[in-house]
């Protein structure tokens, strides 16, 4: 997934994603206003409620009713080396839930996408770019030819050359599409969100097992959603 971040006043930052806008900013104390969270305070919170969501999908799967369960944590910094934390998940249940049904959501937060991606240790690639739009739009302005295009077989054309005829079927109709973002949550399976420009409101999302065949999913359901009048009516 894409973020970006623009810099507000002080030390308040907006980072931006899908069609959302979070704002952070730092402690009186650390010379910002106090306003807003801050970056760490966010990803404590993520893993939190990442964990109370795996609770409430397992609660939902059987009729159990999470009015009365509760889910806090909390993180214990060792004072030897503060980048050394313990996350301390607690989860208050009503004794009317069964051993087996405490032990599954037990094994439900076990389950946290954040909690699994921290204890695995995420890889961070920090580089200087001349415009930060081009990557994300490289695929929608590349020219199709060489050796490398993606054919599938039973298809007329590779997924490189179908890209570039949507794109400039869209063009024509003085429709400029962007790529909002990009997610690679599981090996081989690529989603992303497309949309015009101008018209943020008019958007599709694709899925594939490469980012070109998940773009041409997306620019696929653009143009039928466009033949079907799906967009830009006032009615």
């Amino acid at each position: 997934m894409e973020i970006k971040v623009n810099y507000l006043d002080n030390l308040r930052l907006e980072a931006r994603f899908d069609d959302f806008a979070v704002i952070s900013d730092q402690p009186v104390r650390y010379k910002g206003d106090g306003s807003a969270p801050g970056p760490f305070d966010y990803f404590l919170a993520s893993s939190a409620m990442c964990a109370a969501y795996f609770v409430k999908v397992y609660c939902n799967a059987r009729d159990i009713p999470t009015d009365n369960i509760r889910l806090s944590q909390n993180n214990i910094v060792d004072p030897e080396n503060r980048y050394q934390q313990i996350f301390k998940i607690q989860v208050e249940l009503p004794e009317d839930i069964s051993d087996k049904d405490r032990l599954g959501i037990i094994r439900s937060i076990d389950r946290c996408t954040v909690k699994k991606v921290v204890q695995t240790g995420p890889d961070f690639q920090i580089e200087v770019v001349e415009n930060l739009d081009e990557d994300a739009q490289a695929l929608l302005t590349a020219a199709p030819g060489g050796d490398g295009n993606t054919y599938i077989e039973g298809k007329d054309l590779p997924l490189e050359q179908t890209i570039a005829n949507i794109s400039g079927l869209l063009a024509d109709l003085g429709i400029k599409i962007e790529i909002a973002s990009w997610r690679n949550i599981v090996p081989h399976v690529w989603s992303l969100h497309v949309r015009d420009t101008a018209a943020h409101m008019c958007f599709t999302n694709g899925k594939g097992a490469t980012k070109e065949a998940a773009l041409c999913s997306a620019l696929g359901e653009f143009i039928e959603r466009l033949s079907c009048n799906f967009f830009y009516n006032d009615q």
